[in-house]
């Protein structure tokens, strides 16, 4: 179950549009009676952005409100961050944080089909950061070909490839690496295969999970929650 702590802090004090404040604790009044059974689905009743410019979580941003994408941007870190943080598995993490932001995304296939990619590959830090992949499925998801149409004469997949090279360009640049072995030598000072039980230990004791992944995975949401936001604006 999602605990109280859990709910502190992803609390805060959020400020919505038109006046609104949501404080630490009704948010945690809205989490903490949640069905352990369903923990991913524990923010349903949780406060929910709502504006004249984002509607019921289909992508309906006008790009006019930058005060309150702010807020959503920082919105999004924070759920990547925590659900990181609980849960671990970065690549299905960063899905599940959009999910909370953009619910009408939501894809049980999608998430479970993210599950082997966490932490460059099945743990073992050799591919690409988890996170990063995650960004790349759920750009996917909304721009990508579908097996219908996988000749796509219009070449409507350039889109999501366009999407992903900006993702990773910015991700890239904050955080030194699309590649997880380089993040975690950059963070933590060396690579890790956290399906060897030295290697997991080791890991811990370094705040992999506690502080740095939880970063990537915040930074990863936030980077992709733009984009969206920002390629919805252009009308597409």
């Amino acid at each position: 179950m999602l605990r109280l702590a859990l709910a502190e802090r992803l609390g805060h004090r959020f400020h919505y549009p038109g006046g609104t404040t949501i404080t630490t604790l009704d948010f945690a009044a809205a989490v903490k009676n949640c069905d352990p059974a369903a923990e991913i689905d524990c923010f349903e009743n949780a406060p929910r952005w709502s504006s004249d410019a984002l509607s019921a979580g289909n992508l309906n941003a006008s790009g006019k409100d930058s005060d309150m994408d702010d807020r959503l941007l920082q919105r999004a870190y924070d759920l990547g961050y925590e659900f990181e943080r609980k849960y671990h598995g970065c690549t299905q993490c960063v899905i599940a944080a959009v999910y909370q932001i953009f619910p009408a995304m939501r894809s049980e296939d999608i998430f479970r089909a993210a599950n082997a990619q966490a932490g460059g590959m099945g743990l073992t830090s050799m591919g690409q950061c988890g996170a990063a992949v995650g960004a790349g499925m759920i750009i996917s998801q909304l721009y990508g070909r579908s097996l219908g149409d996988i000749g796509d004469p219009e070449k409507k997949r350039f889109v999501a490839y366009r999407l992903g090279q900006e993702f990773a360009n910015r991700f890239s640049e904050e955080m030194g690496s699309l590649i997880c072995g380089e993040i975690q030598e950059k963070m933590m000072g060396r690579r890790f295969n956290l399906l060897e039980p030295p290697d997991w230990e080791a890991f811990e004791k370094a705040g992999g999970h506690d502080r740095h992944c939880p970063v990537v995975v915040g930074t990863a949401t936030r980077i992709v929650v733009q984009l969206l936001l920002e390629k919805k604006s252009e009308g597409e």
